[in-house]
């Protein structure tokens, strides 16, 4: 995975989540997503709960801080600057914006993984697909599983999808000591290397709806 995505330059996708945050089961949000390297995100919301939502972060611009656009009234006025793991962040994710991404998701998989191989601590299976009575897909799913009394790692049970044509992971589950959902991230509809701009992670863009009045937070 590491060695395929040496090759993107960037890429689009619909960006799924869902995540279980202060043990509440959010519903899944829907996200389409711009990824430029290096760290260059853009997000817009897609689904009913915060419809048009948008974020914006640019690594080392803006004092490397997120601008946020939540159309709602009545911040629908401003654009709030924050650093991407504030708290305002914080509590409505799991992991900060910029751990969204498949380079990321990547280093975290290596690294978790990793260290469960180096204790001795990890094992695995393979899984078959999620409905083998649907049209066949080039895709392999990992189960990576840690003891219940390890510690150190963000789950203790992992389901990673690899799509085989492109080598990458676009779907990862993350799983409880109880076998409870801590969160899911799906990559749904991806285009590698479509050529993204800067334009595309401009605010001034005027596909996007970011005020020109900001407010830190």
């Amino acid at each position: 995975m590491t060695a395929a995505y040496a090759s993107i330059q960037d890429y689009t996708a619909r960006f799924v989540k869902r995540e279980r945050i202060k043990d509440k089961l959010r519903d899944a949000e829907d996200i389409r997503l711009k990824f430029r390297e290096p760290g260059k995100i853009y997000m817009r919301w897609m689904g009913p709960d915060a419809p048009s939502r948008e974020i914006l972060f640019v690594k080392g611009r803006d004092q490397d801080r997120a601008l946020i656009h939540e159309p709602k009234f009545p911040s629908s006025f401003i654009t709030i600057l924050t650093p991407p793991d504030s708290p305002l962040v914080l509590q409505e994710s799991r992991h900060p914006i910029t751990d969204v991404g498949l380079g990321r998701l990547i280093e975290l998989l290596a690294t978790y993984t990793h260290r469960a191989f180096t204790r001795g601590e990890l094992a695995t299976r393979e899984l078959p697909a999620d409905d083998p009575s649907g049209p066949a897909k080039a895709e392999r799913r990992l189960e990576l599983i840690t003891p219940k009394t390890a510690t150190g790692y963000l789950a203790h049970r992992a389901v990673v999808t690899i799509d085989l044509a492109t080598r990458l992971p676009v779907a990862v589950e993350l799983f409880g000591t109880s076998d409870e959902l801590l969160a899911s991230y799906t990559y749904k509809d991806l285009i590698v290397n479509p050529g993204l701009t800067d334009r595309d992670f401009d605010p001034t863009n005027p596909q996007y709806t970011f005020p020109a009045r900001r407010l830190p937070v």
